[in-house]
């Protein structure tokens, strides 16, 4: 969203608005339906707000919505891993790591060749079979996650993270391993836990920032999540909004002045439009 703030010498610049959410549990309900956020992201769209996924889902995934959604704006996989920025988005040149199709991107974490060499290690060592999303059918993957058919073969195509079903023997120790001794960040939710490189979703909100700042004079980022994953991005923008869905609020978001709690996704669109509505009057 574009409007208008005097700075010190009391000229007029534009400032652009982007907002930065989650998908599965944010913006999506257990069902994955795009349907009921269509309203409210062509209202963003017309207030000329851009939408950026910031997910554990993979390209593929991210794509189906992106298209049913129309948009066009840049999006980062797997846990702030990987930015995709559509080629000509950004006027000026910046560093990228490789272009894939229609996209320049930069990459932020482990290719899944190595998180798998080093989960393939803490098996051995302990003697465990992990039930890992690129060892699983898209039937097994369905069954776990709700997922339909089409979506949990796009969620085996990691290309810079794994996610595994928990439930298996020395858990908690094995994540510790993982932490500690191979450096990788892990991120629990109900059912699943995902092991990334050294990326997490904040990292990748503030490279996304800065190239936004070599575009625009002024930017507002806006965070939404609903999961340990997001905490970053939620902290890291310039306001953050935590989706509870009834679990507690971590401690670490309770009274922070940049952040507000809402309850579920329609509070979340309820508060945008409300906030995108009185802030630019």
């Amino acid at each position: 969203m574009y409007h208008l703030i005097q700075d010190a010498f009391g000229e007029l610049n534009i400032m652009k608005t982007i907002f930065v959410t989650d998908l599965d549990g944010t913006l999506l309900d257990k069902t994955y339906d795009y349907k009921p956020v269509e309203k409210f992201i062509r209202k963003l769209k017309a207030k000329k707000v851009d939408v950026v996924f910031s997910s554990s889902k993979t390209l593929e995934e991210q794509e189906y919505y992106r298209e049913k959604l129309r948009i066009k704006d840049p999006f980062i996989v797997e846990i702030g891993s990987a930015i995709f920025i559509p080629r000509d988005f950004f006027s000026h040149i910046y560093p990228r790591t490789r272009s894939v199709r229609e996209y320049h991107v930069i990459e932020y974490g482990l290719r899944i060749e190595v998180i798998e060499k080093l989960l393939k290690d803490v098996e051995n060592v302990y003697n465990v079979s992990l039930k890992r999303f690129t060892k699983m059918t898209p039937h097994e993957i369905s069954e776990v996650t709700g997922l339909p058919l089409k979506m949990a073969e796009w969620a085996r195509k990691r290309m810079y993270s794994e996610v595994i079903v928990k439930g298996f023997p020395n858990e908690d120790e094995i994540k510790e391993i993982l932490r500690r001794y191979f450096h990788l960040n892990v991120f629990t939710s109900e059912r699943l836990i995902t092991v990334v490189g050294r990326a997490d979703k904040g990292v990748a909100l503030r490279i996304l920032e800065n190239l936004y700042y070599e575009e625009y004079e002024s930017i507002e980022i806006i965070a939404a999540g609903d999961g340990e994953a997001d905490i970053p991005m939620i902290l890291a923008a310039d306001l953050g909004v935590y989706v509870s869905n009834g679990k507690r609020i971590p401690n670490v978001l309770k009274s922070k002045k940049n952040v507000v709690i809402v309850n579920n996704r329609e509070e979340l669109i309820e508060f945008m439009l409300r906030y995108l509505s009185s802030s630019r009057k």
